[in-house]
């Protein structure tokens, strides 16, 4: 307090000695007071900054975000479709060409075997397919004679079961073709008689696609003495009766 009323005094003289009836002076030396006290505030100021307080660096408490694709399980749905696998099951007495392949009477004779020939068909024209398998179920009264003609693969008979199984372990890409011809005997029950008999039923296919890790299945149509891919004998394999 003593200070500040001292530099009172001390304006007051001063104003008593330089200012009286000088105006101008006066204001010149309050506008350069107002500067000086201005520019004192702002060094005060800067004095009070801190470079820290704009840090442009990520947060503590942020964390990365980062993304990764979805594993994909062999045993799940497959992001493509199965290789594209054509199956077939047929069953002839004569070829396509009109060669005889069976035996016995056409149409079948209650008690007499006539014999066919099964054939299963693969035809690979997409990914490379492995441990492929086809089945076929004959009726109790039809059995497989062991006769048979390959163009790859295995065949195995279950007689219990009467269960015939074409195998093969590979089926490249774009290689058309395989097949396998079995013969089978029919001998028509005379109950049977002026009806078509089956032949081959719960006819199955599997196969695992390489590419796509995929495994795939199906099942095609009963075959029967109806013969219906056979053209010179279609429809004619209802049983007659012995006379």
């Amino acid at each position: 307090m003593k200070m500040l009323k001292k530099i009172g005094r001390h304006l007051v003289r001063r104003y008593e000695r330089f200012y009286q009836g000088r105006y101008f002076h006066l204001t010149a030396d309050i506008i350069l007071l107002t500067i000086i006290i201005s520019l004192a505030s702002v060094l005060i100021a800067v004095s009070h900054y801190h470079p820290e307080a704009f840090n442009f660096s990520v947060p503590a408490h942020q964390t990365k975000i980062t993304t990764s694709s979805p594993e994909i399980n062999s045993s799940s749905t497959p992001q493509k479709a199965p290789s594209d696998l054509k199956v077939q099951a047929m069953i002839y007495y004569n070829s396509p060409q009109g060669d005889q392949l069976g035996t016995g009477p056409i149409p079948p004779i209650a008690g007499i075997p006539t014999t066919y020939w099964l054939f299963f068909k693969a035809e690979n024209s997409g990914a490379e397919v492995r441990d492929f398998l086809m089945s076929a179920q004959l009726p109790a009264n039809v059995v497989f004679t062991g006769t048979q003609t390959l163009s790859a693969g295995t065949v195995s008979y279950q007689a219990s079961r009467h269960l015939l199984i074409w195998k093969i372990s590979d089926l490249p890409k774009e290689k058309i073709g395989y097949s396998a011809g079995l013969e089978i005997a029919l001998t028509p029950l005379k109950k049977q008689v002026g009806k078509f008999c089956p032949l081959a039923g719960n006819i199955r296919y599997s196969a695992h696609d390489q590419e796509a890790d995929y495994d795939f299945s199906g099942q095609l149509k009963d075959m029967t003495s109806a013969l219906d891919f056979d053209k010179i004998n279609q429809g004619q394999g209802k049983v007659e009766a012995q006379e």
